[in-house]
């Protein structure tokens, strides 16, 4: 077991045995990524808006995202004059999303045939419980990095939803006054923006008070006050919530969150190493590996230095977010891009 040749591991190889090690992997020691599994989800990469990625696998990425912004109300006339010229000017805009290669997640590490020896199982179990491990801490990481950017790129609200609005954050409350009942407040305003803005469904993600605020809701039982059963009423509002830890650390109040509609962000990445790019010879292997939770396609290094292998999982990538200038300034969606920044803070 000292010695040691790429040659017996082949591409297809790899990938199977992954899958099958993840499978059997410990689940606490791999994390949650809820952010990351919304952004590759079938149900937020539907094209809201045209999106264009060039110029192709293995290639350095663009996305390019077109979009025409709404004519306003103002811009419509409630009398009719038959006219030649119009001031108005039609046309699409476009924002450009491009991702810097050196910028995203990479890991390595060297497994040293010296230490092979002693080891109690198959060389290529040990390998692939390591490159398990390796793709468990760069999904981790990207999760981290993927949250931040989301935080950073929070839209407005619509010019007409403005109750607890300050500053681009609706406040919302969880407990009513004394803090012994559950306040209707936070999943009403939620509700509410997600239907001003005439969307079926948001995603919301967040810790703290807003995930025990929403558990409490997934459990209720009786009405309130205003005779309403909170268990009902909120799974009428169209809102899914994940937990997710990372939110809190995203921003300086630890009890904001986000609410996000289908489309509005999309992770963008490139491999290095994908499609025709792979090379593969007795000393090194280049190709993609597939995160068997997310789906992601990593480039995978392996390079034989005599002594040991040198393995890298890396991959370069970035959330590319709808612009906030799809509507017009005197529109009333104005700022909107359906990406929405909320705090619970409790009387």
């Amino acid at each position: 077991m000292s010695t040691y040749s790429l040659d017996l591991i082949s591409c297809e190889d790899i990938q199977v045995s992954l899958d099958s090690t993840f499978a059997a992997y410990g689940t606490l020691s791999q994390d949650f990524t809820p952010i990351v599994n919304f952004l590759t989800d079938p149900v937020n990469t539907a094209n809201v808006l045209q999106t264009i990625v060039s110029p192709g696998n293995g290639k350095r990425r663009v996305a390019k995202q077109i979009y025409a912004p709404r004519i306003p109300e103002d811009d419509v006339a409630t009398t009719i004059t038959r006219t030649c010229t119009s001031s108005n000017e039609a046309g699409q805009r476009s924002s450009i999303c491009e991702i810097d290669p050196d910028e995203g997640v990479s890991i390595s590490e060297t497994w040293n045939y010296a230490d092979l020896a002693p080891i109690c199982e198959q060389n290529p179990a040990y390998e692939q419980s390591r490159l398990v491990a390796l793709l468990n801490a760069g999904r981790r990481k990207m999760e981290t990095v993927v949250t931040e950017q989301l935080a950073a790129a929070l839209g407005g609200f619509p010019s007409d939803d403005t109750d607890g609005v300050a500053a681009g954050v609706k406040v919302v409350t969880t407990l009513l006054s004394g803090g012994a009942n559950t306040s209707l407040d936070a999943i009403e305003e939620i509700g509410y923006t997600k239907d001003n803005i005439g969307i079926p469904l948001v995603y919301a993600f967040g810790s703290g008070l807003a995930t025990k605020y929403f558990k409490r809701l997934n459990a209720g039982c009786c009405v309130d006050g205003f005779g309403v059963d909170l268990r009902g009423y909120a799974g009428s509002q169209g809102i899914v919530y994940s937990h997710s830890y990372r939110v809190a650390d995203a921003f300086a109040n630890p009890n904001d969150f986000i609410v996000a509609t289908p489309g509005a962000a999309h992770l963008v990445y490139f491999n290095l190493w994908g499609g025709t790019n792979a090379r593969e010879t007795g000393s090194y292997k280049k190709m993609t590996l597939v995160d068997p939770l997310t789906g992601l396609p990593f480039d995978l290094e392996m390079t034989d230095t005599c002594g040991g292998i040198v393995v890298q999982l890396s991959l370069p990538f970035k959330v590319c977010v709808a612009p906030t200038d799809m509507f017009g300034l005197n529109d009333r969606m104005s700022g909107v891009n359906g990406l929405f920044h909320f705090r619970v803070t409790n009387p």
